[in-house]
């Protein structure tokens, strides 16, 4: 399923139902590090592992959220990508 709602403020209500498996830092309304701290504040969806993904540098999102698993800077290798999903399944 994909859903790409135009904030992530109208698509919070969906995702606390479906939640997702990739979020973009940069988002209109509420940023990726907002929607990590919300899925981590709720204990139905604070198991969810997230990857940030950006094209600012990694230092520049430590600067406002620290609490992901992994982090890949755009444009991204697929074979990167790759790497990171099996890392975070096993």
């Amino acid at each position: 399923m994909c859903f790409t709602p135009k904030t992530a403020a109208k698509g919070w209500p969906r995702w606390r139902r479906y939640p997702p498996t990739w979020c973009c830092w940069m988002m209109p309304l509420m940023n990726g590090g907002e929607v990590a701290q919300k899925l981590r504040a709720d204990p139905a969806t604070q198991h969810i592992k997230i990857v940030m993904n950006s094209s600012l540098g990694e230092p520049g999102i430590r600067n406002y959220f620290t609490d992901y698993e992994a982090f890949i800077r755009k444009p991204y290798n697929f074979d990167d990508l790759l790497a990171i999903i099996r890392r975070l399944i096993r």
